[in-house]
This record gives structure tokens, sequence and C-alpha cells, in this order.
């Protein structure tokens, strides 16, 4: 949550917090290639939708945080989250 909210609250993040929240992106976004990737290469998931599924994820995320830190009812994001859910999983 904490990067997410420092994602959010920074429009033009001095440097070292915008290259520690590009860190946090970078790596969630390496995390769910990885992990796609697996799921492609055991004819899960077509491997064409890596990518955009892996950026579509690493949004659902900062967005969900978001929400969380911005006191949206829980439910909103559980459907969020379910969605991210069915998304990885289509």
């Amino acid at each position: 949550c904490l990067a997410a909210n420092t994602i959010g609250e920074f429009r033009d993040a001095p440097p070292p917090i915008a290259e520690r929240t590009s860190r946090y992106r970078k790596l969630l976004r390496r995390a769910f290639r990885a992990a796609l990737k697996r799921a492609a290469a055991s004819s899960e998931i077509p491997a064409e939708v890596v990518a955009p599924r892996a950026e579509a994820l690493l949004s659902i995320v900062i967005a969900s945080s978001l929400l969380v830190a911005a006191g949206a009812p829980a439910q909103d994001v559980r459907d969020l989250l379910r969605a991210a859910r069915a998304l990885a999983a289509a």
C-alpha cells in the first residue's frame, strides 16, 4: 500500500521517490510476467497475452491499493480483485 499511495500522491515525484516507485512497478511487473509465462508454458493461457495481462494486473494491484487507502467499500475492492483473478486465469 505504501508504494501505491506514494505513486498516487506525487504527480512530479522527486527523483529518489520516482526511482523507488519505478523499481516497485518493475518488480511487480516482472513477477506477474514470470507467473503468466509459466501459465503459458503449460498451455493454460496463450503466450501472446502474457505482456498485456501483466500490465493490466499491475494496474489493478495499484488501483486496489488506492481504493483501500481512499476508504472505498470493501466490496468494491473485492470486485476489482475478483476481476483481476478472472483476467489472470482467462
